[in-house]
């Protein structure tokens, strides 16, 4: 089977609103920087290291190979790289709510998630679980179910 490869980004409207609140703290910062030079700076690198973050997180790449599932945030850290002969089942998951969104421990293990409540856990030989989130989980699980299933196993 070829490669599978899924990618979730936030929805242009989180991304309107990003730029919204960093136009308004813009703003704030043009303030700041007529009060003094210190106050500018730490205020400047704050909007910078917040960008950052918003940049590397906006992005979630879960790739199935014949050898691996690797969930990847934009720059390709943090990343998560399973070995398939380390998954004992796939299923597809919705998140609750409350376990929110990001980089976020669960129960057993866990959960790489940008958007939505759509997620296949994977369950491990190990004992823990790893949680990845998906718009399209069904195939993401039947891409991993078809590597479980391969020739070679």
């Amino acid at each position: 089977m070829s490669d599978y490869v899924e990618r979730q980004v936030y929805p242009v409207t989180v991304l309107v609103l990003v730029g919204l609140i960093f136009v308004g703290l813009f703003a704030v910062l043009l303030a700041i920087e007529a009060a003094t030079a210190a106050a500018a700076l730490l205020a400047w690198s704050g909007v910078a290291f917040t960008f950052a973050a918003f940049l590397a997180f906006s992005r979630l790449t879960t790739t199935v190979t014949p050898d691996t599932v690797t969930a990847a945030f934009r720059f390709g850290r943090p990343r998560r790289v399973i070995p398939v002969t380390a998954v004992l089942a796939v299923r597809v998951r919705r998140n609750s709510w409350w376990l929110g969104w990001g980089l976020r421990k669960v129960p057993k293990g866990w959960m790489y998630n940008l958007w939505g409540v759509g997620a296949v856990e994977l369950q491990l030989d190990s004992g823990a679980v790893f949680r990845t989130g998906s718009a399209h989980p069904e195939e993401l699980e039947a891409a991993i179910g078809a590597e479980l299933l391969g020739p070679m196993r």
